[in-house]
């Protein structure tokens, strides 16, 4: 069964990778630039919302005063990166504030990866340690449907 916490932590690898691809690319290359943006905007897309269907809710529910984890702030550091992917949406690759937009929706990001990764995750493998194949298969058949939602919506199907 796939793990929630290794789910998450593959899917943070991989934004992060994302991101240094965009940032190793000269100012000028838009056409790629547009590419990897719509790739970080997808993957964290997809992520926020299975950690927010199906992780947050049970880690919620899991909560004592033994093991008080910071979901609420996860969840308004979800809200804040929404706000900026909104922005950048709707913003031409071109446009001479795109790259500074990316560059706040990293940092955000980065902020959120080590904060949850440091202090809620490990947290989160003892209070949820009898769910968390459940919660695992949950995460990841919501993963390979989206993917393949947006898939079929990209193919005309």
């Amino acid at each position: 069964m796939p793990n929630p916490i290794e789910i998450i932590k593959n899917d943070h690898a991989a934004v992060k990778e994302l991101f240094n691809e965009y940032n190793a690319l000269e100012a000028d290359n838009t056409e790629r630039k547009g590419e990897l943006a719509g790739e970080i905007l997808k993957a964290l897309t997809i992520h926020a919302r299975m950690e927010e269907k199906f992780f947050y809710p049970k880690l919620k529910e899991a909560i004592s005063e033994e093991h008080p984890l910071p979901v609420d702030e996860a969840q308004a550091e979800h809200h804040a990166a929404k706000m900026i992917m909104l922005e950048l949406k709707v913003m031409p690759v071109t446009s001479e504030t795109y790259d500074a937009k990316m560059t706040v929706l990293e940092e955000n990001i980065t902020h959120h990866i080590e904060e949850e990764e440091t202090e809620l995750l490990p947290e989160a493998e003892t209070v949820l340690a009898g769910e968390l194949d459940e919660i695992g298969r949950e995460m990841q058949e919501y993963k390979d449907d989206a993917n393949k939602n947006l898939l079929d919506k990209l193919l005309g199907e």
